[in-house]
Order: C-alpha cells, then sequence, then structure tokens
C-alpha cells in the first residue's frame, strides 16, 4: 500500500512543479523579452503594475505566495488516507 501512496505523492508533486515552472517561465519571458525596448527599461516588468509597483516586484511576491500556497496544496493532497 506504501508504494502505491508513494506514486501518488510523487505524481501530485510533479504536477505542482510543471505548474509553478510555467509560471516563473512566464516571469522570466517577460523579462528576457518585453522589458527592455531599445536599451530603455520601458516595457514588461518594469511597467507599473499596481499602486506605483512595477510588475516585477508585483509577479515575484505571487511567485513566492504561489510556491508557498502549492506546498500547502501538495502537503494536503499528498497526505492521503494513511490515518
Amino acid at each position: 500500500m506504501q508504494d502505491g501512496s508513494n506514486r501518488r505523492s510523487r505524481a501530485i508533486g510533479l504536477v505542482l512543479f510543471a505548474i509553478y515552472c510555467l509560471a516563473y517561465t512566464g516571469f522570466v519571458a517577460t523579462a528576457a523579452f518585453g522589458t527592455f525596448q531599445s536599451g530603455v527599461a520601458d516595457g514588461g516588468l518594469a511597467r507599473p503594475a499596481f499602486e506605483g509597483v512595477n510588475l516585477a516586484v508585483v509577479y515575484g511576491m505571487a511567485l513566492i505566495l504561489g510556491a508557498f500556497a502549492l506546498a500547502v496544496l501538495y502537503a494536503f493532497l499528498a497526505r492521503g488516507g494513511d490515518e
């Protein structure tokens, strides 16, 4: 029974890891391809997003909070019926 639960936990972990990787890839792609226009920080992560704070800070905090939320979700889902 333990082996099945380990497989399930691994599968859940991989799916959540893939979700985080997609979010992080969006952050990196925005930084790499959208921030500088003609050598000047003008778009992408440099533009204001909320109350004068630029998108880099907002997106970065969302990544941190998202990672925490995914960790809590993993702990809840991987717990299974072992109790």
